[in-house]
């Protein structure tokens, strides 16, 4: 132990500062994924109107609260019959590399029972993807966005080619009305996909070092870059009820809708 001692006080003190920079953005690509992780349980079908604690980043002006409550409004006629499981996978993080920012994205493959009328539940194949930012104040990580953008929802009897179901919502959205929301990277037979956002690269900052610049997302596809639904769309889905079961929020840009 005292050779160790010894040992360690040699190291420069610069680099003993680089090693606990670097050892504190591993942690915090840890607690991170632990607000996805923590975010995604809630999201289902158990937790109606049930407080979680508030990752989301201060927004200015505004009071952060410890807690916040899952939103229990319903777009379906009884929980009865309906089922929403969506766990995330393929987890792609970076820190920046002062370690006060990250960006990450993942993908979800749902396993979800729908009934909105009493009817019998349909079965559906639900997959989509998650772009996050991430912020560390006032000495944690908060969440900064995460909007789940749906690339599948179909009728497991069908298959998606036959059949894609749009975010459920009271009045139903139209084609163009979830288009422009959280289908727009859904597939569609009768057309081509717009790439989906890029998992951020170890220079996500450097190149893009601003939150909130969707660059990092459309590396590969600039055209896609800053693709924001038209703002009479989103004010007319938004006076919708959208909220698919009980079920928890996304966060973010999509920050009132849900799958």
């Amino acid at each position: 132990m005292e050779i160790l001692r010894e040992e360690i006080a040699a190291i420069p003190a610069e680099e003993l500062d680089a090693f606990e920079l670097e050892l504190d953005r591993l942690l915090g690509a840890y607690d991170c994924l632990n607000i996805i992780g923590i975010g995604t349980w809630y999201h289902d079908d158990q937790h109606p109107g049930e407080l979680q604690k508030n990752y989301d980043a201060r927004r200015p002006g505004e009071e952060r609260p410890a807690f916040i409550r899952v939103p229990d409004k319903v777009v379906i006629d009884s929980l009865e019959g309906n089922s929403l499981m969506q766990p995330r996978h393929t987890n792609v993080i970076q820190v920046s590399p002062d370690g006060t920012k990250a960006r990450a994205l993942n993908t979800g493959f749902g396993y979800e029972a729908l009934s909105k009328y009493r009817e019998t539940p349909m079965a559906i194949y639900s997959v989509g993807i998650v772009p996050w930012e991430f912020v560390h104040e006032e000495g944690e990580w908060r969440r900064v966005s995460g909007g789940w953008q749906r690339v599948i929802k179909a009728n497991q009897e069908k298959g998606w080619i036959y059949d894609m179901q749009h975010t459920n919502t009271r009045p139903p959205l139209s084609d163009e009305e979830d288009a422009n929301f959280l289908g727009k990277y859904a597939y569609r037979k009768d057309r081509a996909r717009k790439p989906l956002p890029a998992p951020p690269e170890p220079d996500t900052f450097e190149r893009f070092p601003e939150l909130g610049d969707d660059g990092w997302k459309f590396k590969y596809a600039p055209e896609e870059r800053k693709n924001k639904t038209d703002e009479a769309v989103t004010a007319k889905i938004r006076e919708k009820s959208v909220v698919l079961l009980n079920l928890s929020t996304d966060y973010g840009e999509e920050e009132e809708s849900t799958p």
